[in-house]
């Protein structure tokens, strides 16, 4: 029974092993071809890689492919070196011109001559300056131009409103026809002439900011005046020659122009313009003052503004004006003074502003006087300003040191008849 089915056993594997395959063709077909490619590779000669270049370059279009190729690569690579060369080279410079000097430098620049300045130095031949035309700040350019505008807009207001041919030049008197055309205020033949007070307070509203702009002074330049009026062109003349600098070259101004709405117009202008001007030594600032307290004392608003000058002592006019005899020594005005802004408050006493004023005059005049030797030798009462500021009170008290210095500010104030007869109206007057 082994026997059998091992024979059995042998047999099935025979059989399985002669099986029929569908696939055997295809497997004698690819076997086949392989070894003809194999044979076909053995029978071609070798290649080389020199031939293959040769044949390559050999071929116009790809030498002209490579060549502009490597020319733009090179041209890239240049034109980047030549960049980044460039911009080391100024950042190199710009280090060692703005690097500060090293001490070993310092002392090398010390030990041969002066450091170097950063001003630059210049010499006399390589300056010129106009003769005609002498050297101005800022301020005075301003000032300048601030009063050309002022008295040429008065006058040629006026003539405007005049309604009559102005004297002036064929172009001066278009220019006062057109200003007549473009306001019809201005064609009322009623109208009269402005108030020197009007038109400085309407001026300074309407131009404040032309006047104000600092670019503009600097620019200006005073205009050919031989077609002006010829009350005008004196006013042009002086004002081009004057510096206008200190307190005494206004005054010059002041007093050449006698009209009197053309100082009234001034003196507004002065008041708010005054801290462009220098306190000169050689003019007696407070006569002027004195003079400027008198001519206003018909416009009260100004007065007040003049006043105040005397009277508060945060006022900054109040240095330009009066002076101290030493820097030790308050700042000291004459009775006079005292008494002009006295007369002009007791003149317009009708508010309260004006009784203040004048019992604060009054009480100055009996704490603060001294009496100290005048230029003629004689002697003569000083009112002393008060300032909170800068301790006044030690300073009053340092001055008026004596019984006998204050009878004798009594004595010579009771032997001015102008103080007593001030006083006695102040006594008499109804408020």
């Amino acid at each position: 029974m082994c026997e059998i089915l091992r024979s059995l056993r042998r047999k099935s594997l025979l059989g399985r092993l002669n099986w029929p395959c569908k696939n055997v063709h295809t497997c004698t077909r690819n076997s086949r071809s392989f070894q003809r490619q194999r044979a076909f590779r053995n029978m071609l000669p070798p290649t080389r890689t020199s031939s293959t270049l040769w044949r390559y370059f050999n071929a116009p279009g790809n030498v002209m492919f490579v060549a502009t190729n490597v020319v733009t690569l090179v041209g890239i690579m240049s034109y980047s070196t030549l960049q980044s060369m460039a911009r080391e080279k100024a950042l190199h410079e710009y280090v060692e011109n703005t690097r500060p000097p090293s001490e070993s430098e310092l002392e090398e620049l010390c030990a041969g001559s002066q450091l170097p300045s950063p001003i630059k130095n210049y010499k006399s031949g390589e300056i010129l300056l106009h003769k005609s035309c002498p050297p101005t700040t800022c301020h005075i350019q301003h000032v300048k131009m601030s009063l050309f505008h002022l008295l040429y807009s008065y006058y040629i207001y006026c003539d405007a409103a005049a309604h009559k041919d102005p004297a002036g030049s064929l172009h001066y008197n278009a220019e006062v026809n057109e200003l007549r055309r473009g306001s019809a205020a201005l064609r009322n033949e009623n109208l009269n002439k402005p108030s020197p007070k009007f038109f400085y307070r309407t001026w300074s509203q309407e131009f404040e900011s032309l006047v104000i702009n600092l670019s503009r002074s600097q620019q200006f330049h005073m205009p050919n005046w031989a077609h002006y009026p010829k009350n005008l062109q004196i006013i042009c003349q002086t004002l081009d020659k004057n510096e206008l600098r200190t307190v005494a070259d206004f005054k010059r101004l002041y007093r050449s122009i006698t009209p009197g709405d053309l100082r009234s117009i001034l003196r507004s202008w002065f008041y708010d313009n005054l801290h462009f001007f220098q306190s000169a030594g050689d003019c007696d600032s407070e006569a002027f003052y004195r003079d400027l307290v008198r001519s206003c004392r018909n416009d009260k608003s100004l007065f007040k503004l003049y006043a105040s000058i005397l009277l508060n002592s945060d006022n900054p006019r109040r240095r330009v004006f009066f002076k101290s005899h030493s820097q030790e020594q308050p700042v000291m005005v004459s009775l006079d003074t005292v008494l002009d802004v006295l007369k002009g408050n007791l003149r317009a006493a009708s508010d309260a502003y004006n009784y203040d004023s004048i019992l604060r005059l009054v009480s100055m005049i009996r704490t603060n006087c001294v009496a100290i030797s005048g230029p003629s030798g004689r002697k003569e009462v000083q009112i002393i300003l008060s300032d909170e500021d800068s301790g006044s009170e030690e300073s009053v008290s340092q001055v008026i040191n004596s019984e006998r210095n204050r009878d004798e500010c009594y004595r010579l104030v009771s032997q001015n008849p102008e103080v007593m007869a001030v006083l006695g109206a102040i006594s008499k007057h109804p408020g």
